[in-house]
């Protein structure tokens, strides 16, 4: 009996240990995954970090980094985020790199030359966007005129053209009497006057790309009328 109860604690004895020993495993499995996630995504950032070092240099990173400080601190005192907070604290870092780098006596001006490529580096995303918003609509607008503007616009389009402007000018005119009616000294448009205002603004513009060119004859734009397309619906 005595040896039987002896087995049986042995037992309890064995499996409980066996259980402490597969959940120590099973925590040391869980940490090493965990390590292994903060190896990848350290390597990932060191890896994207010596990319962009390799790419664009040291100096933008920093400059980048003093920029988004010097924003958090101006947005902190009340400077809404915006092109100008950016600028401001382009040129603040500028200010202070170039007090750094004097204060060292360089013996030479090239740390300028390093600092206007660095900010061209740095704004060149900006002034690529800025470019494109310049020169795509010049582009369009110089081959819609090509295609389109030489061929005019046939008398029945033009016709409900006219009739839309006319709409337009009349709810226009409906809106500012509205406005008129107010007991007022001073008169402020209404969103409706304004709405209506805007939409025959570019109703109006939007007629422009077919003006006949100076300089060409009658003769020469009725013959073009028999090529006229039909107009697709400008409203």
């Amino acid at each position: 009996m005595k040896n039987k109860k002896y087995f049986i604690i042995s037992a309890m004895t064995l499996l409980c240990t066996v259980s402490a020993f597969a959940d120590f495993a099973e925590s040391l499995s869980e940490i090493e995954k965990v390590m292994n996630s903060i190896n990848s995504v350290f390597t990932a950032v060191t890896q994207t970090f010596s990319a962009i070092n390799s790419l664009f240099g040291i100096e933008v990173i920093l400059l980048l980094l003093a920029v988004i400080v010097f924003s958090s601190g101006l947005s902190s005192v009340g400077m809404p985020k915006g092109k100008l907070a950016f600028f401001t604290s382009l040129l603040l870092a500028d200010f202070f790199w170039v007090i750094w780098i004097t204060a060292q006596k360089p013996e030479s001006g090239i740390f300028v030359l390093k600092i206007i490529k660095t900010n061209l580096i740095l704004l060149s995303p900006y002034l690529l966007i800025l470019s494109i918003k310049t020169i795509f609509p010049i582009i369009k607008q110089n081959i819609y005129r090509k295609i389109y503007v030489k061929k005019g616009m046939k008398k029945d389009a033009l016709l409900r053209y006219s009739e839309e402007i006319m709409q337009l000018h009349l709810y226009l005119s409906k809106h500012i009497q509205h406005d008129l009616a107010e007991d007022t000294e001073y008169v402020v448009l209404s969103q409706k006057s304004v709405n209506s205002l805007i939409r025959l603004t570019n109703k109006l513009n939007s007629l422009k790309k077919y003006h006949r060119p100076a300089g060409n004859s009658n003769s020469s734009n009725s013959q073009s009328r028999n090529s006229f397309p039909e107009s697709q619906d400008m409203s």
